[in-house]
């Protein structure tokens, strides 16, 4: 549920001069011509709920070396409400007919505003901008610290919310892209052999990436950690997996590796046992995501590499 504070402050009485009395408590945007608002122009559709509020987020700064770059990301998770946003609702001059209004209403119920009042006549004939309004999101835990009323130009950022670090955090894994491992055989070329073993190499950026969002004077910062490589063969039981040796790089061998002969073990590779095309090795990396916040699910990605398995008669008489 959200609760628009400006109506509730202006109350019934005011609005009903020049709005035809809107309600205190509101679920979906009332009053002015601005993007938030139902009176048209601005938006057109206005906002409410969700959409609005989620125009909080464009103003989130991301750094670090994991943001996009067209890798794999992990299941998003639903971001929560900031405690309150601001929300734009009214041009300089209709809130300046509002105020007046106020004036003519016994009790004076434009007292809320009396501090706006030099700006609301300064910005009585203006169309560079809006009176950004604030909007709490009742339930949600908090503090707002967020002024009743703001006049933002047009283009500029309206006053932010104080939005948890740990909104930060889950937008922080919710932007984060890791690479997938980029792999090496050898044999090259594609080519595997029958009894020869074929050791596996992962190219990588970077096996620690981090995402850090920032909003105002608040931040926070997701970390992944890459494990090691583990393989897989596309035609079961065509080969033999010998994985327990990678390392996030695949093996520890040089490329090429010395003494790679028949009857050689891989510390991280495959040793095909039958002869075939469309064959393929699969390689993955499983990382850990952390952040000073909470944990997050691990993001897996993953590498294949095409092989053709041919069979060398002498390898297999020895």
């Amino acid at each position: 549920m959200r609760f628009r504070t400006l109506p509730a402050a202006l109350g019934a009485a005011l609005l009903a001069v020049v709005l035809a009395a809107a309600p205190a408590l509101a679920s979906g945007p009332i009053g002015g011509t601005g993007p938030g608002g139902s009176l048209g122009g601005g938006g057109g559709t206005g906002c409410s709920g969700v959409a609005c509020y989620a125009d909080v987020w464009q103003y989130i700064q991301l750094s670090g070396n994991a943001v996009g770059g067209g890798g794999s990301g992990g299941v998003p998770i639903a971001m929560p409400p900031p405690p309150c946003y601001m929300e734009p609702m009214f041009s300089g001059p209709e809130l300046y007919t509002l105020y007046k209004a106020g004036s003519q209403i016994p009790g004076n119920p434009e007292f809320p505003f009396a501090k706006y009042a030099p700006k609301i006549k300064q910005y009585k004939a203006s169309h560079a901008g809006y009176w950004w309004e604030r909007v709490t999101n009742l339930g949600v835990g908090g503090t707002c610290g967020l002024p009743l009323l703001s006049w933002v130009t047009n283009g500029a950022a309206p006053p932010l919310p104080q939005v948890p670090a740990i909104d930060l955090a889950i937008y922080a894994y919710d932007h984060m892209r890791l690479p997938s491992p980029n792999l090496t055989l050898n044999p090259p070329d594609g080519r595997g052999y029958v009894s020869l073993p074929s050791y596996a190499w992962a190219r990588l950026p970077f096996d620690v990436g981090t995402v850090t969002a920032t909003l105002g004077a608040e931040s926070a910062t997701v970390t992944a950690t890459a494990g090691p490589l583990r393989l897989s063969v596309g035609q079961p039981g065509s080969a033999t997996v010998y994985d327990s040796g990678c390392t996030t790089r695949g093996s520890t061998a040089p490329d090429p590796p010395p003494n790679a002969g028949p009857g050689t073990t891989p510390d991280c590779g495959v040793t095909f046992t039958a002869a075939g095309s469309g064959n393929f090795v699969t390689g993955s990396i499983r990382w850990t995501v952390t952040s000073n916040y909470r944990g997050f699910p691990a993001i897996t990605t993953v590498g294949t590499r095409p092989v053709t398995v041919y069979e060398i008669q002498s390898l297999n008489n020895n």
